[in-house]
């Protein structure tokens, strides 16, 4: 059985990633940070607007505070998509586009940068979430297997050929 991808990584794939990640290998992390963020963006802004309440005139002072709180407000409340949009600009520039082929030999990535194969072995966890496979090398490197993407092979087959192959049942994540 074959299965083959035509993949073009969109900024979807890279959030739902970031997600995923965020929810399953650093969820107390990512928590803690994103609370602590929120919390001082929203301490700090306050302190500004109520010094322009009270005072009726910005305090110079308090204007660096203002806008450092306002920062930290946003990183907080958008950083999954942040860091989404971080990891799609980083994406090596001609391998955003390529096929990936899984079949009983193993798993293979064509790209016009070259071509990568790795055993079924070689994964670290398999993952379901949001209509697309992850497979994880390690707990920060994953191949994102959408399945909008598949042109050869039954996407309903995909997963009991995964769980097969690699030996490891699939984590479904909502």
């Amino acid at each position: 059985m074959t299965f083959q991808c035509e993949v073009r990584y969109t900024y979807q794939d890279m959030l739902a990633l970031n997600k995923l990640v965020a929810k399953t290998y650093r969820k107390w992390w990512s928590i803690l940070l994103r609370v602590l963020l929120i919390v001082l963006g929203a301490f700090l802004l306050l302190t500004f607007l109520l010094s322009v309440w009270l005072l009726g005139d910005p305090v110079e002072e308090l204007l660096v505070p203002g806008i450092v709180g306002a920062l930290c407000l946003l990183l907080g409340v958008f950083r999954h998509r942040l860091n989404a949009l971080q990891s799609y600009r980083m994406l090596v520039k001609g391998a955003e586009d390529g096929r990936l082929i899984l079949d009983e030999d193993g798993f293979h990535e064509e790209t016009a940068k070259g071509r990568s194969d790795h055993p079924y072995s070689a994964f670290f966890e398999v993952m379901y979430y949001r209509e697309r496979y992850f497979l994880f090398l390690d707990k920060r490197h994953a191949y994102v297997l959408p399945l909008r993407c598949l042109t050869e092979g039954d996407p309903a087959a995909l997963g009991s050929f995964l769980e097969q192959k690699c030996g490891k049942p699939i984590r479904t994540v909502r």
